[in-house]
């Protein structure tokens, strides 16, 4: 028995995502949403292969099988994808209890009325979930990229705040 986990790592203009298992890493960009992880499961594998459609997928039997795990197995294999970062880019990053109660159509619906309100964001999501009786644990952070957060130019901030608030040794 393992666990999953997704993991958003923000720094200037680009961020990394890294996960394993079926938790998931969403992107609203200028109201497009894009689903940036890919699920490591044995339904993602037969969409893959072309045997099931993402809706045939969604409903099927095996649908809770992950082929990945954090704790499965000693050799894991993280995936990883890095992006540039847009002033406005909103992030989700929820387990599957989320997005198999919440169709990717009301995902980018309530990210793109969240006003920036993270915090509202993640209740919303959280209401809407149990309110459909999610059948897995629902967990979900919600991140705005905002325009100060992005700099324009390699010159410092004079914001009072170090160029990277994070010691270097609490990196991977």
């Amino acid at each position: 028995i393992g666990s999953t986990v997704v993991v958003l790592l923000a720094h200037e203009d680009q961020c990394a995502c890294l996960w394993v298992g079926d938790s998931r890493i969403y992107r609203l960009r200028d109201g497009q949403l894009e689903q940036l992880t890919r699920d490591h499961s044995h339904v993602q594998e037969l969409v893959d292969q072309g045997l099931l459609s993402p809706d045939e997928a969604h409903r099927h039997p095996l649908a809770n099988v992950i082929t990945r795990a954090v704790g499965s197995s000693d050799d894991l294999q993280i995936d990883e994808m890095t992006y540039e970062l847009q002033a406005g880019d909103i992030f989700l990053l929820c387990s599957d209890g989320l997005n198999k109660a919440v169709s990717d159509e009301e995902i980018a619906h309530l990210l793109a009325h969240s006003n920036d309100n993270c915090q509202e964001a993640v209740k919303a999501f959280i209401h809407l979930a149990l309110m459909r009786d999610a059948s897995d644990n629902v967990t979900t952070v919600v991140v705005s990229i905002s325009g100060d957060r992005i700099p324009s130019t390699g010159e410092p901030s004079d914001s009072g705040i170090p160029e990277d608030p994070i010691p270097a040794d609490w990196y991977l």
